[in-house]
Parts: C-alpha cells; structure tokens; sequence
C-alpha cells in the first residue's frame, strides 16, 4: 500500500510534481488531523466507483461504520479534514480502499500550514 506525500502549500508556490498517487488500489497518507485529500476520477468515459475511507474509532465495543463516497466519473473532489481519533490507524495514518475502477483515479493530501 503506498503512502501519499503530504503537501504543505505556501504563497510562494509549492512544486507538487511526485505528489499524486494514479492507479493505486489501496494507499494511505499521515494525517495530524488538517489534512484534505483531492481525488480525482480521470476517466470522464468510466464509471463512478467507490472510496473507502477507514474509521478507527469504537463506541460501546461497537466499530463506527467506514466512510463510503462515491466518485463519480470525470469529477474531482476535495475531502477531509480527517479527525485523528476516528480516522488514523496505529501508525498515525488514514487508510484508503478504491474499489473497481481505481486505475482512473488520482489521489493528492495536502495539509494547510
């Protein structure tokens, strides 16, 4: 599963070349609880799919429900922020799942300064 690079964007400009993660099933990024994630569904001729953002956090022993969004073909999205006591893992990190489709889809986090 690979790992997003996070970008902290300033008004001098940021290079964000090396940044996106294509064509990635799973992927996860570190999340300090500002960061947003743009996704990007490139292909305007697919179809919609599904990403899966994962919930950490229990209530009374019970899992809260993952967070389902559906993409939608040719559309971008802007997604977050993320709270750390619901969405990161052990290693302080957001998981993602795209189902079916997830070849056409672009990922990018970036955290506000």
């Amino acid at each position: 599963m690979p790992d997003i690079p996070v970008v902290t964007p300033d008004r001098l400009g940021t290079d964000v070349s090396g940044s996106i993660i294509a064509g990635e099933e799973y992927a996860s990024f570190d999340n300090t609880g500002r960061e947003l994630l743009e996704v990007t569904h490139t292909n305007g001729a697919g179809s919609s799919l599904d990403l899966t953002i994962t919930t950490t956090k229990t209530i009374d022993g019970e899992a809260v429900a993952d967070k389902v969004l559906t993409i939608t073909k040719g559309a971008k999205y802007l997604i977050g922020p993320f709270p750390t006591a619901i969405y990161n893992n052990e290693d302080d990190q957001v998981d993602l799942h795209l189902g079916t489709g997830y070849a056409d889809v672009e990922l990018q986090v970036i955290r506000p300064s």
